[in-house]
């Protein structure tokens, strides 16, 4: 049996848009693996793209299915 997708609600006490309709429609999860504690505004844009390097190598290394790798920085 396969789950059918659903759009999740947005809490009142975080809201946020996103930029289109199929950014909304992708599958997103919190790194809370990598960033227990979230980023600042002044981390993000230093430590993202080194990560996303890394982590697209890896995933090439380690045969991973991964397609696309998009983050974003909600909230931050």
């Amino acid at each position: 049996m396969v789950a059918k997708p659903e759009t999740l609600p947005v809490p009142n006490d975080f809201p946020f848009q996103w930029e289109n309709a199929e950014e909304a429609a992708r599958s997103w999860v919190v790194d809370v693996m990598h960033w227990p504690h979230g980023l600042s505004p002044l981390s993000a844009p230093m430590d993202m793209p080194a990560f996303m390097l890394g982590i697209t190598e890896a995933a090439r290394e380690l045969c991973m299915p991964f397609i696309n790798h998009d983050p974003k920085l909600m909230h931050g």
